[in-house]
């Protein structure tokens, strides 16, 4: 059981690892390097192959959402980053450049 347990840590560990920075072809190529390892571990361990099977499943389903959160984590974060840098200038900050233009159209030369 705690194959299992481990298993479903590493899982998640990798989903979001990759959903930081990969599209979906290292999420695919994880997803079944995990399956095989998955396989492996669990009948090295003695579990039954439909209760390996469904560890296998589970495993496969945490290591997507997890990356699937981490993804969707991300864009938030990019989102507020970019609003942050182009959004519309405050009032205080419009007024003080109308304030120093004017200042200096009327300074005498």
């Amino acid at each position: 059981m705690t194959a299992a347990f481990v298993l479903l840590a590493l899982s998640a560990a990798i989903g979001l690892a990759l959903g930081t920075s990969f599209s979906w072809l290292p999420i695919l190529v994880s997803s079944v390097a995990l399956a095989g390892l998955s396989a492996a571990v669990l009948r090295i361990a003695g579990f039954s192959a439909l209760s390996g099977i469904a560890i296998i499943v589970v495993c496969l389903t945490v290591n997507q959402l997890a990356y699937v959160l981490q993804v969707t984590l991300a864009n938030r974060n990019l989102k507020q980053l970019h609003g942050e840098f182009h959004g519309a200038p405050s009032d205080n900050s419009q007024g003080n450049i109308a304030h120093k233009r004017d200042r200096n159209e009327n300074a005498p030369t």
